[in-house]
């Protein structure tokens, strides 16, 4: 009869083991984190430029600046949010959900913007 090979499986301790798993949670949470913070600059820039007659941004810069991160995806901070009068009270509160630094505004019902300029 031959006798089986002598295998010697990986040996890891215990604290080993704590440090790979800590280590682990550790880089999992810090992708959903920054996922989430992507999902945020995504759901903001959609609001921005869906419906171009539901808000107009003033591009001033905020006081409070947005973590590197978010820049890097795109996203800016807004002073304030104009909003056409006839937008609902679900605009509303989804700008001051999704831009919490902003000011939301709404515009007066006619400004005359519907109509060319005139001429000089």
């Amino acid at each position: 009869m031959t006798t089986a090979p002598n295998r010697r499986w990986l040996r890891f301790s215990l604290r080993t083991l704590l440090v790979a798993v800590t280590l682990a949670a550790l880089a999992a949470a810090t992708v959903a984190w920054i996922g989430s913070d992507r999902q945020i600059a995504a759901a903001r820039r959609r609001f921005l430029l869906g419906d171009e007659r539901r808000a107009q941004p003033a591009f001033l810069p905020a006081e409070n600046e947005l973590p590197f991160w978010r820049r890097y995806f795109g996203d800016q901070s807004r002073k304030s949010i104009s909003l056409p009068a006839g937008a609902t009270t679900a605009d509303v509160e989804e700008a001051r959900r999704l831009f919490p630094e902003a000011e939301i505004e709404m515009f007066p019902e006619n400004l005359g913007l519907d109509r060319p300029p005139e001429p000089l």
